[in-house]
């Protein structure tokens, strides 16, 4: 059962709505979450706060906090949440926002060599991260959840949520404009040259984290049915993505190094495989013939 995402009742921001005429700029941005627009509309522009930015790329989201209402779900917390294609550092979180979330120091994650050592900006301001931690965030407008992305921890207070074009990238947030065009087109960003290391790191270790998750259900679902032969085997299965998992989350590793050590792990995994298999088909070959009851009782009749 999927859990609501509750929104804030009050919402700073009001729709201000023109006279009909062809999507703008702004209908095509929040196109990119998802929100269907008809042939011909009313345009949508975003009054702002007095103090607000007036950027189309500084939008209002929610983010998960640890705080739950009365049916046990997440209370969401709006935040301003500015779309940086030029942050190649990562998403960045102020920490004054998640003292906000509720979060305790022990939902902080230490960081990768790469992120201890920080980052300078393209206006030359650097960050040293102080933490990182994995928030679920969606816009109001658009079906789309995107859970457990990590962030890393920063000191400034001028802002709550960035998201930086490894996931801009990552989760098609963004298009990109042709700027050699008269009208403004979009074309997938699929170009953007990042770091395939980096990118595989991040995905295997939330795909893995969700595997062990599935495998604990299944376990459970297992005892529960009276299913007890077919624990061992995902016990096992278990025991194998979390000796995966702890090599994706070790601090102490580079990315290189991280898919090294996985590279191996799974060639001995595959190794044994192979040797169980091969040692399965030889007790088959030298397994005596079934028993057949039918056959025995046939010899004694033609007795």
């Amino acid at each position: 059962m999927a859990t609501p995402f509750p929104a804030s009742s009050k919402d700073s921001r009001q729709d201000v709505l023109d006279g009909d005429h062809k999507h703008t700029l702004i209908d095509r941005f929040w196109g990119i979450f998802s929100v269907g627009l008809p042939t011909k509309k009313r345009s949508l522009q975003i009054q702002e706060e007095p103090n607000g930015d007036s950027s189309p790329w500084t939008i209002p989201v929610y983010v998960l906090s640890t705080r739950q209402d009365k049916d046990k779900h997440q209370i969401a917390v709006q935040a301003k949440c500015t779309i940086d294609t030029g942050n190649m550092q990562g998403n960045i979180v102020s920490r004054k926002f998640i003292e906000m979330l509720g979060y305790p120091e022990s939902a902080i994650a230490p960081l990768t060599k790469e992120e201890e050592a920080g980052a300078t900006s393209v206006t030359g301001h650097r960050l040293i991260p102080q933490g990182a931690i994995n928030l679920t965030w969606y816009h109001k407008k658009s079906t789309r959840v995107f859970r457990d992305t990590r962030f890393l921890i920063s000191p400034n207070e001028h802002y709550d949520l960035i998201i930086g074009a490894w996931s801009i990238q990552k989760d098609r947030i963004l298009d990109v404009p042709n700027l050699m065009l008269d009208i403004i087109t979009f074309t997938r960003l699929i170009d953007l040259d990042l770091d395939s290391a980096h990118e595989d790191v991040r995905n295997r270790r939330y795909k893995v984290k969700d595997q062990v998750a599935q495998l604990r259900n299944d376990i459970n679902n297992a005892r529960k049915l009276g299913e007890e032969g077919s624990i061992p085997k995902y016990e096992q299965e278990q025991k194998d993505l979390n000796k995966e998992y702890a090599i994706w989350t070790n601090p102490g590793w580079s990315d290189d190094e991280k898919l090294g050590h996985v590279k191996t792990l799974k060639a001995d995994l595959k190794a044994k495989l192979v040797l169980s298999e091969q040692n399965r088909e030889v007790e088959t070959e030298d397994a005596p013939p079934p028993y057949n009851d039918k056959q025995s009782l046939d010899k004694k009749t033609s007795k």
